[in-house]
């Protein structure tokens, strides 16, 4: 008996092995819809347009990120693969072995709604062996992963947020290079990739149905079909649907404390009980329910759950192609469902197959027909097998879907605050210490950002030379990056209007002048809704150190087409008709005083003044270049206001004080283009190795020896003579 016992286990485990655990989608198969998903817009959500814009990959969902695989090995790939990759690992490790033991993580993707979560896990025999795991709405959140890593929810949570700002959620410092950051986001994306996995995984009947059921299933066939080169877009078009199945609002369903983060509402809403399966059409329902109630898995067909029951459905012959010929065709009879929740827009499907006896005796011996049902067992073929795929699939794709948005669904708005410049550089100091910003909560479905933690990061890469000259120069390739926390500890971010923000470091640079390819992200960690320890982030590509010049250019003057030293007797002898030496026009040296330069927006010009002003300096001599920095949006207004100071007492001419005030310029801001290189070849040009970034000029302009930016700043002259008169700077 003992002999016998063996032999029966050991068939049990080579079954197991030959199966390839065939009992969930196939990592492949999650690995293709996650990329499909990653690539596309589903729901509204565009991956590559929130990877760009709140991220500043440039190259979106194609941007290379280089992580750690599961073999830990370094690995740089794009990063729609890395969610394809978690897609994939979810199942990983379920070896045979670890399966015999209990060990695999996929033991904990089942979830049957009709119980309590608590006991909602796998429970089922094969052959001698009980097999057991933790309902998936609990793994999904279980922050303590003991298999195969850490992935769940939390930890997806914690990655990003180390992606962001350097730190885990406790302080500590994890990653301080920007290679140590893609590693995160790597993981991160990875992370989420398996959530969705297991999403996917409850609209397998199988897996809410507690049918551990190891034999050739749906997943199998679905994966056959995505490799079967005569039907090259079926599984494509099968995942594709116009109609949006999946409603953000179960997220905001009352959450049950089992597993308490909203993530749980995609699986299982706790709206079907078992006996109303037309509630499982609503689009307000949890995946598992719908799977549930409306469809069959090899082991549990028309047992051990009221619905699909026999009276769901009825029997009806479909052509099928002849097994013995595919040229031909067979009828065969199946069950088809046509009422109790989901019935293919009133057209019914495919349940199951009904056995030759009952089909028998449907036909001839109708009150024989509840005997023959009692021996026999439904199966699900492949015709089954694809009329279900075409109804899960979609639901599969379009549930994830939902699930990647509401991980990255936290966004923030950055604008300009009133004073229309983020920070102010004088020209005696070499870094930006203090940055203010506008931010607003713009988070779809009207959740609220009201506790948590706010924190800047400003991401630059660094000028290897004077980034103030019309010359291409080399530029660091990594970006460096500075977090700074929020300074009047705000901790709320509001929808209805921007809050002001102020991040300060002192006597610290946030950012030197000497930084290029600027960008300010505000990221949110707390309470988002229902879900506490959530992260949000708001990015704004903002301007290059810009440079705004005053130059006192009053030692010169421009007299009858040509330059002459103010005060000179060669300058007098210009507009001295009398010969007398008294001239008729001021020529003489002035000094600025009170000296002011306003930035305003486009939108809202601003005069400078005494008491509105963006840059300041008490006192220009002549000759004296001022120069100051700022970090602005692109496009804006400036306008300067002065008063020019007699500098001899030969100087009769009356000066009228703030007489040198100019009006109002539009301006613009520098963000030069920065180009990356891998080829040794390219950075070889600039004799460095690679990889390499070099900064396109921006095109500065030389003045006396000086390069000027020219669309903001102003020179300050003595009036020409005549007026009108020209003089070319470039003679100087």
């Amino acid at each position: 008996m003992k002999n016998k016992g063996l032999i029966t286990i050991l068939i049990c485990l080579i079954t197991f092995c030959l199966s390839s655990q065939s009992y969930s989608y196939k990592e492949e198969t999650h690995q293709a819809i996650n990329e499909h998903i990653v690539q596309n817009i589903v729901n509204g959500f565009s991956m590559n347009d929130y990877l760009m814009k709140n991220l500043g990959f440039n190259g979106g969902i194609k941007e290379e990120i280089s992580g750690i695989d599961a073999k830990g090995a370094n690995k740089t790939e794009r990063a729609f693969w890395w969610f394809g990759y978690g897609g994939e690992q979810e199942d990983i490790p379920s070896n045979l072995i670890k399966l015999a033991f209990n060990n695999a993580r996929n033991n904990n993707h089942f979830h049957n709604p009709l119980v309590t979560w608590e006991n909602a896990g796998l429970n089922d025999y094969f052959g001698p062996l009980n097999y057991t795991g933790q309902s998936l709405v609990l793994w999904a959140q279980n922050p303590n992963q003991h298999i195969g890593g850490e992935w769940s929810w939390q930890d997806a949570r914690q990655y990003y947020y180390i992606a962001l700002t350097g730190k885990d959620f406790n302080g500590e410092v994890k990653a301080s290079t920007q290679t140590e950051r893609e590693r995160y986001y790597a993981d991160t994306f990875r992370a989420v990739g398996q959530q969705m996995h297991l999403v996917q995984d409850v609209s397998v009947p199988s897996h809410t149905r507690n049918d551990i059921h190891a034999l050739f299933a749906i997943e199998g066939w679905v994966e056959a079909l995505r490799n079967d080169t005569t039907e090259p877009n079926t599984f494509i078009n099968m995942i594709i649907d116009d109609k949006e199945l999946f409603d953000k609002s179960v997220l905001n369903l009352s959450q049950n404390p089992s597993a308490s983060i909203p993530i749980a509402r995609i699986v299982d809403t706790d709206k079907y009980t078992g006996d109303n399966p037309d509630i499982t059409t609503s689009t307000v329902i949890g995946i598992a329910e719908y799977a549930n109630a409306n469809f069959l898995s090899e082991d549990t067909a028309f047992t051990n759950f009221t619905y699909p029951g026999h009276d769901s459905v009825q029997v009806q012959d479909y052509p099928i192609q002849d097994p013995r010929d595919k040229l031909k065709t067979v009828q065969r009879a199946y069950y088809k469902k046509i009422k109790d929740g989901e019935t293919n827009g009133g057209q019914g499907y495919k349940l199951a197959t009904v056995g030759f006896l009952t089909d028998y005796s449907l036909k001839y011996f109708p009150a024989a027909s509840v005997i023959a049902r009692a021996f026999e067992r439904p199966n699900l073929d492949a015709e089954v097998y694809r009329d279900y795929a075409s109804l899960l699939l979609p639901r599969a794709a379009d549930y994830s879907a939902g699930l990647l948005d509401y991980f990255f669904r936290g966004n923030i708005e950055i604008t300009l605050p009133q004073s229309a410049v983020y920070s102010v550089a004088n020209t005696d100091v070499g870094f930006f210490n203090k940055i203010t910003l506008l931010a607003r909560n713009i988070t779809s479905n009207n959740e609220q950002m009201d506790n948590g933690s706010i924190e800047l990061v400003a991401r630059y890469r660094v000028a290897q030379e004077d980034p103030f000259q019309s010359e291409d120069i080399l530029v660091s390739h990594d970006y460096s990056y500075t977090i700074v926390p929020e300074l009047n500890n705000i901790r709320s971010i509001p929808r209805d209007s921007a809050v002001e923000l102020t991040f300060d470091l002192g006597q610290t640079a946030i950012i030197p002048k000497n930084a290029v390819d600027v960008s300010l992200q505000v990221v949110y960690k707390g309470r988002l809704g229902n879900e506490d320890d959530a992260v949000a982030v708001g990015m704004k590509s903002v301007s290059d150190p810009t440079p705004v010049d005053m130059v006192n250019n009053m030692d010169k003057i421009c007299l009858n087409g040509s330059w002459y030293d103010a005060g000179s007797a060669e300058a007098i002898a210009q507009v001295d008709p009398n010969h007398d030496g008294i001239p008729s026009w001021d020529i003489y040296l002035h000094n600025i005083a009170d000296a002011y330069v306003k930035i305003s927006t486009r939108t809202t010009p601003i005069n400078a003044s005494p008491m509105d002003y963006t840059l300041s300096i008490p006192l220009m001599q002549p000759g004296y270049l001022y120069r100051g920095y700022i970090l602005s949006d692109m496009d804006l207004n400036h306008s300067e206001y002065a008063t020019a100071v007699k500098t001899t007492s030969d100087d009769t001419w009356t000066h009228a004080e703030g007489g040198l005030m100019t009006g109002i310029w539009p301006g613009t801001a520098i963000k030069a283009p920065i180009d990356t290189y891998t080829d040794t070849v390219s950075c070889a040009e600039y004799g460095v190795a690679a990889p390499c970034a070099i900064r396109r000029s921006p095109g500065f302009y030389s003045f006396r020896g000086l390069e000027l930016w020219g669309p903001l700043g102003v020179i300050f002259d003595n009036p020409e003579y005549p007026v009108g008169s020209e003089c070319p700077w470039e003679a100087l």
